[in-house]
């Protein structure tokens, strides 16, 4: 047959040169469909033709403008549900313990540490008129909200500086009409020199 007596007429020359004018051809016929520059408007692109993947980079980055002002903080938003109860916390240290009766010996005081306003300890003194009258008496009072715990008895004269030879102390004590009084008492011993009493109540907080 034809064909077969044309393919054993073929050899490597014929089948190069037959090849080589067949991209000759074809590169003609592409660079007479090449398309030329500022050819393709927007008629040509169909839609969504254009994605960010077929531009180029430097073209991408000139897409984005300047950042905008911030906008205005909107409106607040409402209350949050209550968070659940943290754990526990730890014990806090021990505070000082109140002090029981009799738990202050004197081994626990330093010197000098107890004065009188620590105990609560006043006076009250009262004082007699002085005059030639042979017997005189007196009562000291305590301040409310005390007691008596002592007292003191004194013969005076006028400047109510001790005098000796006048007169005798014949009471000096707590009065048993009540525990806030401290009585004092004294009677004339000799001549007729004027003279007065002092009584001292010693007080402490009840």
């Amino acid at each position: 047959m034809q064909i077969t007596s044309i393919f054993h007429r073929l050899t490597f020359a014929n089948v190069t040169s037959s090849l080589a004018l067949f991209i000759a051809l074809g590169g003609a016929s592409y660079a007479a469909i090449k398309v030329p520059a500022n050819s393709v408007g927007t008629k040509q692109v169909k839609n969504r033709a254009i994605t960010t993947r077929k531009l180029d980079p430097k073209a991408l980055t000139s897409l984005h403008g300047a950042r905008g002002l911030p906008g205005s903080p909107g409106v607040q938003g409402p209350q949050g549900l209550q968070g659940l109860q943290g754990p526990k916390g730890d014990a806090g240290s021990a505070g000082a313990g109140a002090l029981g009766d009799g738990s202050i010996t004197a081994s626990k005081l330093a010197n000098s540490s107890v004065t009188q306003s620590k105990l609560g300890l006043t006076t009250a003194l009262a004082t007699s008129a002085v005059d030639t009258n042979a017997n005189k008496a007196e009562l000291a009072t305590c301040p409310p909200g005390t007691s008596i715990i002592s007292g003191a008895v004194e013969i005076v004269d006028q400047q109510h500086h001790l005098i000796n030879g006048v007169a005798a102390i014949s009471y000096s004590g707590p009065a048993t009409i009540s525990p806030q009084y401290w009585e004092g008492a004294a009677y004339r011993t000799t001549g007729s020199a004027a003279y007065g009493l002092d009584v001292i109540a010693f007080c402490m907080a009840s």
